[in-house]
């Protein structure tokens, strides 16, 4: 009967490492800042990025936001689930209109899946941008990990592969989240390439 126990006991124990979660690498706090330095064609600047918690009697339902400083001021709206962070709203400084363009998913957006276990996840939806609904889609995937130079040194980072497709554009994206400090690294293959390098 102790031998079964201490069998069961291990099963679950083995089971809990397995199934740990990658949350770590995209920490959620309220005050957090990160400060990137941004490259893109003809262009570089500081960007600096502050999380909000959102108090979700309030502001349903989103749990987080990021907020962006730079030359282009953005607001990004998150909700947390039980397997990924997911991007429901944003607010992009588009510097071509007044104010800044809303794009509102119509399902949530899975863009950090926390499972060690899903390696590729993929979605589907529409995202409403004032009177228009556009056809949008996500393909994701883990390339495992990968050391970056940083500010502080050398880091053990996460990489994803993102691909966005919006009508007849596609976006592919590179991505580096080291543990407790969260992204790192960024690359878009966009009309003009972006590059985002963690600075503090």
């Amino acid at each position: 009967m102790k031998i079964l126990k201490y069998f069961v006991t291990l099963l679950m124990l083995l089971n809990f490492i397995k199934s740990e979660n990658l949350s770590s690498y995209f920490p959620v706090k309220e005050g957090l800042i990160w400060k990137y330095k941004v490259h893109e064609k003809n262009n570089s600047f500081t960007q600096t990025v502050k999380c909000h918690t959102i108090d979700k009697q309030r502001e349903k339902p989103y749990d987080f936001m990021m907020k962006t400083n730079s030359i282009r001021e953005s607001i990004y709206y998150y909700s947390i689930g039980d397997s990924a962070i997911n991007m429901l709203k944003s607010k992009i400084d588009a510097r071509i209109f007044p104010k800044k363009v809303t794009l509102d998913f119509s399902k949530r957006c899975p863009i950090f899946c926390f499972s060690k276990d899903i390696k590729e996840w993929e979605w589907k939806g529409k995202i409403k941008i004032w009177f228009w609904n556009k056809h949008v889609s996500l393909n994701a995937e883990k390339l495992g990990y990968e050391k970056i130079h940083t500010k502080l040194g050398e880091l053990k980072c996460l990489k994803l592969k993102l691909n966005y497709k919006n009508g007849n554009r596609n976006s592919k994206q590179l991505a580096w989240y080291a543990k407790g400090i969260g992204l790192v690294k960024f690359v878009s293959s966009r009309q003009r390439k972006t590059i985002i390098d963690f600075q503090d």
